[in-house]
């Protein structure tokens, strides 16, 4: 299999969240995340929302799937945390999925946070 590469990166103060990709040998994408988390917890109010720790956390949950990718994803708030990085070869699915997010609401702040995104699907 070929190496592992950033599909989405979203940054918050202190850590990050990225969802890595890799063909397999049939070329299909296999997609996990991974957390490098200090202070994204904070951004839960709820309970259960996930453990603080300070270190990266590897999650080796693999799906072969776009719908099970973005899953992944949404255990947080990624569409509204700081865009780092897309993947080329992903970007027009990253934006359906942040513009499905953000754009539910009509506040100023989504509509900056999807500038930001348009912004880095671009740039790269």
């Amino acid at each position: 299999m070929t190496g592992e590469t950033v599909i989405v990166r979203v940054g918050a103060e202190g850590g990050n969240v990225t969802l890595f990709g890799r063909k397999k040998p049939d070329q299909q994408w296999e997609f996990r995340r991974a957390i490098n988390d200090s202070s994204l917890s904070m951004l839960y109010e709820e309970e259960d929302g996930p453990d603080s720790s300070s270190q990266t956390l590897p999650e080796f949950v693999w799906t072969t799937s776009w719908v099970g990718a973005v899953a992944l994803l949404d255990r947080y708030p990624w569409a509204q945390l700081v865009p780092l990085a897309v993947h080329v070869d992903f970007r027009a699915d990253v934006l359906v999925e942040v513009t499905r997010r953000l754009l539910a609401g009509t506040s100023s702040r989504a509509r900056t946070q999807m500038d930001r995104w348009l912004a880095v699907c671009s740039s790269q």
